[in-house]
């Protein structure tokens, strides 16, 4: 029987906390790792003792730590990390991803999930080993890249130019990264069955081979929903969303069960 893939999650901000949390609560191995933030400046205790460094515990570690979760939590030096040439999978096929934890230890994941979380904090030669692995358009649903296997997007609103949610509250971004998460478990546990890569390109505005007019046109209006075009006075773009991934997820269970419920990325990590 195939093992369940091993998932890696990078971010700081409240998104990467809710999804780790998502999928290990929908039964998938998942970890948090936190990616080093800007240097903690020293705080002078006292003029008989040395200056000390604190670092604040990022929202993604206390949202964890609130939920018992604290040992799902790995903090990413200054030296170590995950950056984009050392995690991108060969083209001779999917194999799992290695990252280096604050220890200088190396890990190995079957997958890992991309969080965006604006922080402050955080200086600009880090932004990169923040991000993680290279990830880009096409995304269908904001999530499953079109292009890059084994890596996802989490906490994204599909067709925002920044992926921002304007309109939203903080409890509308918490709920489209926990939808999120929860449908990156549906496909990882193999209960959701992505649709043809035809429809992906459509839903995500790329044409795609053949015709297929009518799902660009579906796709247009999928993303009126999200954006307001028809959206009802004061409705979110993600309420609108959310009622989408509700369709695609029962859309794509009807897909797995008709396939048999296969594992789309069982994992390749044996134990040494």
């Amino acid at each position: 029987m195939a093992q369940l893939p091993r998932v890696a999650v990078l971010g700081r901000g409240p998104t990467a906390g809710v999804t780790v949390f998502a999928l290990v609560d929908s039964g998938l191995d998942a970890r948090l790792f936190v990616p080093a933030a800007a240097p903690a400046r020293p705080v002078v205790t006292g003029a008989e003792r040395p200056a000390t460094v604190t670092v604040a515990p990022t929202p993604a570690e206390d949202y964890l730590r609130e939920r018992g979760l604290a040992d799902r939590i790995t903090r990413l030096d200054g030296d170590s990390g995950i950056r984009p040439d050392d995690t991108r999978p060969v083209d001779t096929g999917r194999r799992p991803f290695d990252l280096r934890d604050s220890d200088q230890q190396v890990t190995r994941w079957d997958v890992v999930v991309v969080t965006e979380d604006p922080v402050e904090d955080q200086a600009e030669d880090q932004v990169d080993r923040a991000a993680g692995p290279s990830i880009g358009p096409p995304l269908f649903g904001g999530v499953f890249s079109l292009d890059t296997d084994g890596v996802y997007r989490c906490g994204r609103l599909p067709g925002s130019v920044d992926g921002s949610v304007d309109g939203s509250d903080s409890a509308d971004t918490v709920r489209l990264a926990d939808a999120q998460g929860r449908w990156i478990s549906e496909y990882l546990r193999g209960r959701y069955l992505l649709p043809p890569r035809s429809v992906m390109l459509a839903a995500a505005g790329l044409p795609a081979a053949g015709p297929a007019s009518w799902l660009r046109s579906h796709a247009d209006r999928l993303r009126a929903s999200w954006h307001g075009r028809h959206r009802r006075p004061g409705r979110p773009a993600v309420q609108g969303y959310l009622r989408w991934l509700g369709a695609e997820l029962r859309r794509g269970r009807a897909r797995a069960a008709e396939g048999g419920y296969p594992i789309p990325a069982p994992s390749l990590i044996t134990a040494e």
